[in-house]
């Protein structure tokens, strides 16, 4: 059975009443909410909505790597490396292509998130994505996270939108940008500033 709750499925006047009630009546609820959750869930499909994403990538020598997204655009070829000495400093590392992956994760979320909501934003300005991390844990370290300990961002959007609805607007791209919470779930603390141009 596909595991969900509530929330997902019943209006939220139901759970308004639901929580309101005395305890006999609110087990009442919750066992009829649970039914319908069965009823409604029991026979979707989750495999039609998996989606897939592959790259593909070659170092010929020393730390240059060329990749090119197999999904997407097989066709464009993107260039990692490192800087000199240890590389050739013919792209940005890895860990920037990781910030870049997020700044721009947020920002086409951001533009969905605003046609779903109807919202007028002109444009959608980073100002500023520093990641930091501690350069013992790449060096095998003892007790020393590998990743980004944390990351500073700044946005700011053009639009005629109150200050309200821009912190809205941040809060729906956190919580549905796949990017975000990637480093979201790998522990990264997360601090963003999002305001109006």
């Amino acid at each position: 059975m596909i595991k969900t709750t509530t929330k997902t499925i019943l209006p939220k006047t139901f759970h308004k009443k639901l929580f309101s009630q005395p305890q006999p009546q609110l087990q009442l609820y919750k066992n009829f909410s649970q039914h319908l959750v069965v009823l409604f869930t029991e026979n979707v499909d989750n495999n039609k909505y998996l989606k897939t994403y592959s790259v593909k990538g070659f170092s010929k020598s020393g730390s240059t790597v060329e990749t090119t997204a197999i999904t997407t655009c097989p066709n464009v070829k993107v260039i990692l490396d490192e800087p000199k000495p240890i590389g050739a400093n013919l792209g940005p590392t890895p860990l920037e292509h990781a910030l870049m992956s997020l700044l721009g994760c947020e920002i086409i979320t951001a533009r969905r998130v605003a046609q779903v909501n109807k919202l007028n934003i002109k444009e959608v300005n980073c100002t500023k994505m520093e990641g930091t991390l501690d350069v013992r844990g790449m060096r095998a370290v003892e007790g020393i996270q590998v990743h980004f300990q944390k990351v500073e961002m700044a946005f700011e959007v053009e639009t005629n939108e109150t200050d309200e609805k821009v912190q809205e607007l941040k809060e729906k791209v956190e919580s549905t940008c796949p990017v975000y919470q990637l480093f979201k779930a790998a522990g990264c603390k997360l601090n963003a500033e999002w305001k109006r141009k």
